[in-house]
């Protein structure tokens, strides 16, 4: 049942990430997201819906248009692919592809909509070295008010569990529940800490740098990791972003592919950093504060 749900999760993928790479071109280029029918980019022709069927349209076209037998890039199949990726993470870290409830259901839509967000900001910055405003802005509101809207469920959940049980409204009559409202929002506030922390210190790197190293984009897309992550997961995201940009821009160098004034985009290594804590996260902060 558990990978039967993960590979239908990643097959949605498929599908959504098509639509992604669209927005994200569309968004780029000032166009309309939602407006217009698919398109070859060579020739401008109108794409029919069989000619737009995930990585199987791609194969049996063998990487090249219907109609002028232009070669495809490959951010088409990459593009499903990676949401594909995500949303079959998506299925597994939210607990929906173990026991598929609406409260599991429900976090796997909260997923996938911030891996779609990511899968957009990915295909941009590493097609055009921009990260959309929109998008940003969407993923910030959009986690915020889940994590808020979550918190004042959860409280009133709680509240009336207590108050249905005899040993329950002993306790509310102390300070358990309040205390324990107040750690749940301690915790809201160590993530928007982390987000107005990153988005800081991303500042201070495009001030020093003058936005040589990273731009405007990466500072918003810092306090969405932040946000989403939390703390300490989110320093975790941002460490590993860092540490696999470090990685591929020494390869890229060393292989001449790029040179040291050329620009490598910074957007999708904090975005793998970002799902890897998710991942990861806890267990490399319980590793690194055992030593």
């Amino acid at each position: 049942m558990m990978l039967l749900i993960v590979v239908l999760s990643c097959i949605l993928g498929l599908f959504i990430g098509s639509f992604l790479n669209v927005v994200a071109d569309r968004l780029c280029q000032e166009k309309n997201p939602f407006k217009g029918r698919s398109a070859c980019d060579a020739c401008g022709k109108t794409l029919k819906p069989w000619h737009m069927i995930p990585i199987l349209s791609y194969i049996l076209l063998k990487g090249k248009c219907a109609y002028c037998q232009q070669k495809m890039s490959l951010y088409y199949p990459f593009s499903e692919l990676l949401t594909a990726v995500f949303f079959g993470v998506a299925s597994y870290f939210s607990n929906f592809a173990v026991s598929p409830t609406l409260l599991t259901g429900l976090r796997f839509a909260y997923l996938a909509i911030v891996f779609s967000v990511f899968a957009i900001i990915f295909l941009s910055d590493l097609k055009y070295q921009i990260i959309p405003n929109q998008v940003v802005y969407f993923g910030i509101i959009f986690v915020f008010l889940v994590q808020v809207g979550s918190l004042g469920y959860w409280a009133y959940k709680y509240h009336n569990m207590l108050q249905s049980d005899a040993l329950g409204s002993y306790l509310l009559k102390g300070n358990f529940y309040k205390d324990s409202v107040m750690r749940e929002v301690k915790s809201f506030g160590y993530n928007v800490g982390a987000g107005l922390g990153i988005c800081l210190f991303f500042y201070l790197l495009v001030v020093l740098t003058r936005e040589r190293g990273m731009g405007g984009g990466d500072v918003k897309l810092g306090l969405l990791i932040g946000l989403f992550n939390g703390f300490p997961n989110g320093i975790i995201a941002i460490f590993l972003g860092f540490i696999s940009g470090l990685l591929v821009s020494v390869f890229l160098i060393l292989s001449t592919k790029k040179g040291l004034k050329d620009v490598v985009p910074f957007g999708p290594f904090l975005i793998l950093g970002s799902v890897l804590s998710l991942l990861y996260g806890d267990a490399i902060f319980t590793r690194y504060i055992s030593f």
